[in-house]
């Protein structure tokens, strides 16, 4: 009867959740790159989760479409999204990318998650564009991949072990107090 969901939440109505503040991670990451001189940013990302036959966009791509928007920093952000969170997809959103940016391909771009970051730095790198020099890559999550890459990755640490303790002590909560409205906790 009791439930908290970590990093999504299929049925808010019913269950607590604790997610990292990914729109927040985006909006520091435009404007550190902004305040390092880049104003051709793109963003790489996959598709939403899917519940109940209804795709919901992922906040990563929501956050950099609502800030690139309105942030006069900012002259160009194309988007690449589409399909799943894995290496396959980056490699083919990054190829995507190289053959619609051509010789124009922007300054840096912002990866949704390291998997795909992973994939599209090898479609770069099969078409010679060196990172950092040609374009800067900034992902996130900072998984153990994000290691053994090259040039390694600059991405944002997503603290697992502090989402599990505050689903932890969300779950304690619920149980002492059973009938508390739901909380979703980023």
């Amino acid at each position: 009867p009791n439930g908290c969901f970590v990093d999504i939440n299929p049925a808010p109505e019913m269950f607590d959740s604790v997610r990292p503040n990914l729109t927040l991670t985006i909006r520091d990451a435009l404007q550190r790159l902004i305040a390092a001189g880049k104003h051709r940013v793109g963003f790489i990302g996959g598709v939403g989760l899917n519940f109940d036959q209804v795709q919901r966009p992922d906040i990563r791509e929501m956050a950099f479409r609502e800030f690139t928007s309105i942030n006069a920093g900012i002259t160009e952000a194309p988007m690449f999204v589409g399909g799943p969170f894995n290496i396959e997809n980056g490699y083919a959103l990054g190829k995507r990318a190289l053959d619609e940016c051509a010789d124009h391909l922007p300054e840096a771009f912002i990866v949704a998650s390291d998997t795909l970051s992973v994939g599209a730095l090898q479609a770069f790198n099969e078409e010679g564009v060196i990172v950092p020099r040609d374009t800067a890559v900034i992902s996130i999550n900072n998984s153990e991949v994000a290691r053994y890459v090259s040039p390694p990755l600059s991405s944002y640490n997503i603290n697992q072990e502090t989402l599990g303790r505050m689903a932890v002590k969300l779950l304690q909560d619920l149980i002492v107090h059973p009938g508390r409205p739901h909380v979703h906790l980023t």
